[in-house]
């Protein structure tokens, strides 16, 4: 599998990923375990990135031997925070040297600066891809003007499993029924925080079936680093009610038998 986001690359600058070689090689143990033989490896990183690129391409160079030890090829990245994309140029560094570029948001600054940065973006060639909005977001409503905005979802697999707790699961799989995600990563950071995507995708297999599952996890990631937009999800309804099965095809059955309908409940 290709993990599009994490935190793997031992000391760098101004990030909160592995702190030494030490760790760095017990996440290679870990990713090899979870069946992951591609990283981009995404450093909290600024625009313009300057000093802080050759930095990290050092790291990642010194790096790589022992990544291919463990059958793992590390490839370029950086994670921007969004305020930091006013004025994006050709320096921007996308993900494995494609046109798709990864942000976070800053809570308070989401409302004044979604629209903005998307121009940016978008006008320096760039394709914004939001990196987990389960965890900064409020409402799908929120996500989807985003979506409807020009951006692409990352959702972290530890987030869909209920790692982050039992409020942001239920909102990850608000977002997958709604359609809105295109990747899941893992946004590791250490060993106390590695890799799900083997859990995830066995779970998103079961919850909403395998053609999702293949897009998530196989089409999109290949589609990226072929710098190709994503594939769409099948979206399970485009409305939400917690009383419906998660898998498209139980929720199906679920209303066809019961006659199960949101809008005639609202009537």
């Amino acid at each position: 599998m290709i993990d599009i986001h994490c935190h793997i690359l031992p000391n760098v600058p101004g990030d909160d990923g592995s702190p030494d070689m030490e760790e760095t090689v017990k996440l290679f143990e870990l990713a090899q375990a979870d069946g992951i033989d591609t990283i981009i490896c995404t450093p909290h990183g600024k625009q313009p990135a300057g000093d802080q690129i050759k930095r990290m391409d050092d790291i990642r160079a010194a790096t790589e031997a022992k990544a291919a030890e463990y059958g793992i090829r590390l490839l370029r990245g950086l994670e921007y925070n969004l305020p930091q994309l006013f004025q994006v140029d050709e320096t921007a560094v996308g993900l494995a040297k494609t046109n798709f570029i990864l942000i976070d948001f800053v809570r308070s600054r989401m409302d004044s600066s979604v629209d903005a940065i998307s121009r940016s973006t978008h006008s320096a060639g760039f394709h914004p891809i939001c990196a987990h909005p389960e965890r900064l977001f409020q409402s799908w409503e929120h996500v989807h003007h985003i979506y409807n905005t020009g951006y692409t979802m990352q959702l972290t697999a530890a987030s869909i499993l209920g790692d982050f707790g039992r409020g942001c699961q239920k909102f990850s799989l608000d977002l997958l029924d709604h359609g809105l995600c295109h990747y899941v990563a893992s946004d590791a950071h250490s060993t106390s925080r590695a890799f799900r995507q083997t859990a995830c995708r066995k779970f998103i297999t079961e919850q909403y079936g395998e053609e999702t599952a293949n897009i998530l996890f196989e089409e999109n990631p290949k589609r990226l680093l072929a710098n190709q937009m994503p594939l769409e999800i099948p979206v399970v309804s485009d409305d939400y009610d917690e009383d419906l099965p998660k898998n498209p095809f139980l929720r199906a059955m679920y209303r066809f038998f019961t006659g199960h309908r949101r809008d005639e409940d609202e009537d």
